[in-house]
């Protein structure tokens, strides 16, 4: 599985994005320690379920990330 550090997410997160959609997984990494995994929504996963979870989620430290990830969150 590919690694990208906290730094690199944030700089490319539509780039990254468009992998996971592919069908990619990623492990990300801070001082070089995994904190958590992003992998792709498939059939098996409660779709609804999830978009429930996620919707309040907002990025405290970069408000273009939030407004990328919402645009691909909620397809704008």
């Amino acid at each position: 599985m590919k690694t990208i550090n906290v730094r690199d997410l944030q700089r490319r997160f539509k780039e990254v994005s468009e992998q996971i959609q592919q069908g990619e997984s990623l492990i990300v990494l801070k001082n070089t320690k995994p904190i958590f995994r992003i992998e792709p929504i498939t059939k098996n996963t409660d779709k609804e379920v999830f978009m429930k979870a996620i919707k309040d989620i907002q990025f405290e430290d970069n408000e273009n990330l939030s407004k990328d990830a919402d645009n691909i969150v909620y397809e704008k």
